[in-house]
């Protein structure tokens, strides 16, 4: 009866440890996705910075042709 019921504890642990690594994989892929989206969404400011700036000299430009004589 006791080897039996180490043998289903055995199992248990051995499950438990099944679960903590597939977590523990899965926490690890979501890991990498956060760091490709922040990564993403860094070069996407970039861009948007970039396409600001152009914009701002753009209206300057035209401003400045608008009131020259």
């Amino acid at each position: 009866r006791l080897m039996s019921s180490a043998k289903a504890n055995q199992a248990e642990v051995e499950r438990v440890a099944d679960t903590i690594n597939r977590i523990d994989l899965e926490l690890s892929k979501l890991s990498k996705r956060v760091q490709s989206n922040e990564e993403w969404v860094g070069s996407v400011n970039a861009f948007r910075q970039q396409v600001n700036a152009s914009l701002l000299e753009l209206q300057s430009t035209v401003r400045a042709l608008q009131t020259a004589p």
